[in-house]
């Protein structure tokens, strides 16, 4: 009907972001965050050690990255879960069993020196060569209950989804190739379906393009990928697409 149902006033240090999480709705304005689930009284409001960077929420926690840290909460009370520090993710998710998965990125010394070069490696691609002094990528699932480190793989962590007990880690590469026919580069595009359990690799899809975009439908994978190269005039550039399924069973 377009009636107001409601109104509160809050006082923040900051300007207000607001997020839609699940079946939540956040307000996150520097180091306050206030959740919301239904009407506009809070759930529950907190306080952070630092300006929140990145938020997730899955099963019963909520995920918070700050500066060098992740808390998880709990998505009822609010009440802090377990903090994990010296931690810098460039992305976060929970899981439907509350698991917090970050992908983080550390230049070739740091990476030496942590827990992650004894991680899997996952191909991302079928051939050419990566710059040895590279920065290294990796994924890792937190344990729900305690912030430790359940497992790790090693090149992967782009979009993360949740489907039908396994996790699916969408990624895109680009690969130097050195006096290639091809050109001196090539993408590639890749999915990997894991066990949430333990990170065990189930199946492994690696092709050629650009995904523009990607679901879970019912058994299937669905991808757009740019085709080829670059079609038509600068001025007026047209592309071909492939629409792929991949079976996910």
């Amino acid at each position: 009907t377009g009636t107001e149902t409601g109104q509160r006033n809050v006082s923040l240090k900051r300007t207000p972001q607001i997020e839609q999480i699940g079946r939540f709705v956040c307000l996150v304005a520097g180091r306050d965050l206030l959740v919301f689930e239904n009407g506009n009284e809070p759930l529950w409001q907190q306080t952070l050690p630092a300006s929140a960077r990145l938020v997730a929420a899955g099963g019963d926690v909520f995920a918070v990255a700050m500066a060098n840290q992740v808390i998880a909460l709990d998505a009822k009370t609010g009440q802090q879960k377990w903090s994990r520090d010296k931690l810098k993710p460039s992305r976060l998710f929970v899981g439907p069993d509350g698991g917090v998965y970050t992908t983080v990125t550390l230049s070739k010394p740091d990476f030496l020196q942590n827990e992650a070069k004894n991680y899997r490696i996952e191909d991302t691609s079928t051939g050419g060569t990566t710059d040895p002094r590279a920065p290294v990528t990796f994924l890792m699932k937190l344990d729900p209950q305690k912030g430790s480190t359940s497992w790790g793989v090693r090149n992967i962590g782009g979009e993360l989804v949740f489907a039908k007990d396994n996790v699916y880690v969408f990624d895109t590469t680009v690969e130097t190739r050195l006096l290639s026919d091809t050109g001196p580069s090539v993408t590639y595009h890749s999915i990997h379906c894991l066990s949430p359990r333990n990170g065990k690799e189930i199946w492994t899809y690696i092709k050629t393009g650009d995904v523009h975009e990607h679901a879970i439908l019912g058994d299937q994978a669905f991808l757009a990928v740019t085709e080829g190269n670059v079609l038509g005039s600068r001025e007026n550039p047209s592309y071909n697409y492939r629409l792929c399924m991949v079976e996910r069973k």
